[in-house]
C-alpha cells in the first residue's frame, strides 16, 4: 500500500542490478532497467532523461546498461506485488516519475526532477499568465479562481486521475481529453474558452513543441520532485546512486541533461536545480524567453 499518492504513475522504470560488486541478483553484470515510455524519461526510440542518467550510473558501477521496455500494468505489478515478468529481488530498483508516495518496502533516493501540476490555456487567450504571490497555496487559490465557470480537460490516465478526483469533488467541471498530450491540445485549440490540467513534465514539452499555442496560467498543485525508488534491504545501492546523483548535481550536469531533454525547464524551475549546489550556477542556467506567453 503507498503511504499518499503516486504523481506521476504513469513514467516508471525498474532496475535490476548485478554483477560482483552487488551481488548476483540478476546475473550477467548488467544493470537492467524495465522502463515505460513517457514524456521524455524514455522514448520510445530508446533513449530519454531517464536512460541517459541509469546508463552513466550504470556506467560508474562497472556493469552493462540494458533498457527493457515494458507496459504500464507490468510497472502497476511491480508496485502490486513485487515481480515483472521474469522476476526481480534484492539490487532492483523502481526508477523516475515517482513525486510523491513511497511504497512501503522501499527507500527513495534524492529528488531528480520536478514534478507538479499546471493549469493552462490556449495561447491567444485573453487570460494572463500567473504572477507568483510568493505562496503556493496563494498561488493555488488564484489559479483555481481562473478555472470557476469553465471546462476543464485532463489527460485520461494514473497520473492525472487523483488531480482530477480531487477537482471534481471541489465542485470543477473536468473532462478527459484523451490518453496522449496532443489530444488534450487539440480539444484545448477547438473550445478557446476551455483550460486544462497536465503534470509540469508534459507541460514542459508542450511549451517547446507547441510554444504559440498553450500557455501557462498558475499551478495545482505543490512542487514535489520526482525519485529513484530502491528495495528496503538495498541500502548500499541506494547509497550509491545518490552519490552519484550528488556529483551530477555538483558539477551542474544534470541540470544541463534537464535542459536537453525539456528545454523551458529553467523558465519555472531553476531554484530546484540550484538547491543545495554550493558552486557558482552556470551562465547558461537562466529563463529563456522563447518559453515564456505572449502577452494578448
Amino acid at each position: 500500500m503507498l503511504r499518499g499518492k503516486v504523481w506521476g504513475a504513469a513514467f516508471l522504470g525498474l532496475l535490476c542490478l548485478s554483477g560482483v560488486a552487488w551481488g548476483e541478483q540478476c546475473p550477467g553484470g548488467v544493470l537492467r532497467h524495465y522502463g515505460v515510455p513517457g514524456a521524455n524519461f524514455v522514448r520510445d526510440d530508446g533513449t530519454g532523461l531517464e536512460v541517459a542518467l541509469l546508463s552513466r550510473f550504470a556506467e560508474s558501477l562497472g556493469v552493462r546498461y540494458e533498457l527493457v521496455p515494458v507496459s504500464p500494468e507490468e510497472a502497476r505489478a511491480l508496485l502490486g506485488k513485487g515481480r515483472l515478468p521474469g522476476g526481480f529481488g534484492r539490487g532492483c530498483v523502481l526508477s523516475g516519475g515517482l513525486a510523491a508516495g513511497v511504497p512501503e518496502g522501499t527507500r527513495a533516493s534524492i529528488p531528480l526532477f520536478p514534478f507538479q501540476f499546471w493549469l493552462l490555456a490556449p495561447g491567444d487567450s485573453p487570460l494572463r499568465g500567473e504572477t507568483s504571490l510568493g505562496r503556493t497555496d496563494w498561488d493555488i487559490r488564484v489559479a483555481k479562481g481562473k478555472m470557476k465557470g469553465r471546462k476543464v480537460f485532463a489527460l485520461r490516465d494514473e497520473v492525472s486521475a487523483p488531480l482530477v478526483e480531487s477537482l471534481r469533488r471541489e465542485g470543477f467541471r473536468v473532462e478527459f481529453a484523451g490518453e496522449e498530450t496532443a489530444d488534450l491540445l487539440s480539444r484545448l485549440r477547438k473550445d478557446p474558452e476551455a483550460l486544462a490540467v497536465l503534470d509540469a513534465p508534459r507541460a514542459l514539452l508542450a511549451l517547446s513543441t507547441w510554444r504559440d499555442e498553450v500557455k501557462r496560467l498558475g499551478v495545482l498543485t505543490p512542487e514535489t520532485g520526482t525519485r529513484v525508488l530502491f528495495p528496503f534491504q538495498d541500502e548500499g545501492l541506494r547509497g550509491a546512486f545518490d552519490a552519484f546523483a550528488q556529483g551530477l548535481w555538483r558539477d551542474w550536469s544534470w541540470a544541463r541533461m534537464a535542459r536537453d531533454s525539456f528545454p523551458p525547464v529553467f523558465n519555472y524551475y531553476t531554484p530546484f536545480f540550484r538547491r543545495g549546489n554550493p558552486e557558482p550556477a552556470p551562465l547558461w542556467l537562466r529563463p529563456d524567453p522563447a518559453y515564456y506567453p505572449k502577452k494578448p
